[in-house]
């Protein structure tokens, strides 16, 4: 079971600020997630834009693996609370034809189970649109 609750707010034309609220449990996953987004969309021109976000993600139960852990079978912990921090920066282009997009987006995260220390990434993503866009 899964909510999502978000709330947009427009702060000038072309821009959105969103809000975002989640909650998450399953059956076979102990404790429940739950996490906070604040993402902030521009559209600078026509089939380009860029997203700012920055997420707090956690679990009331968050089974982790110590960092550097020699038998990670034996060496893992519970954690209840926020488990990771995330930052990211994505910019988003259609090329080609107006229903081919690409995103890249770098971003930086402090997970628990790396001793809150950065972990860097580099998202690509292809988005493909079919029907009355």
């Amino acid at each position: 079971e899964e909510t999502v609750v978000y709330f947009d707010t427009h702060i000038e034309e072309l821009t959105l600020l969103r809000i975002q609220l989640q909650r998450k449990t399953q059956s076979n996953i102990e404790g429940m997630d739950y996490g906070l987004s604040l993402q902030y969309f521009w559209q600078p021109k026509k089939d380009t834009g860029f997203n700012l976000t920055q997420s707090f993600t956690g679990n009331t139960k968050y089974r982790y693996i110590l960092y550097n852990s020699v038998d990670p079978a034996l060496q893992s912990e519970y954690f209840s609370g926020i488990n990771n921090y995330t930052t990211s920066f994505g910019w988003r282009e259609s090329i080609w034809r107006k229903w081919f997009f690409y995103e890249i987006s770098p971003g930086v995260n402090f997970h628990k189970q790396y001793d809150f220390k950065p972990n860097y990434s580099l998202r690509i993503f292809a988005d493909f649109y079919f029907g009355n866009i």
